[in-house]
């Protein structure tokens, strides 16, 4: 994989009865703010979901696929506040 900053950690995986089963991958911060300013529809094709199926090859094709951008996920900028001392 020539993006050596993606990092994917697979928060959790369920079934549900109407639904079926389904799977919430994250990437890192790094890969993140590397990819910022790209389609976050076509990052995911391109680069995250072959990552996935590289990790978990018996993995069934995806019928529905839901990507969100978080863009305020680390703290970056530390302040002092009166309401954690």
């Amino acid at each position: 994989m020539a993006d050596h900053f993606l990092c994917i950690f697979i928060v959790n995986i369920s079934e549900d009865k109407d639904i079926g089963p389904s799977l919430l991958v994250h990437a890192s911060v790094q890969f993140t703010l590397k990819h910022i300013h790209e389609d976050v529809d076509q990052v995911c094709t391109e680069h995250i979901l072959p990552r996935v199926h590289e990790l978990l090859p018996q993995l069934p094709k995806s019928t529905f696929i839901t990507n969100h951008l978080w863009q305020v996920s680390q703290v970056h900028h530390v302040t002092q506040s009166s309401y954690h001392q």
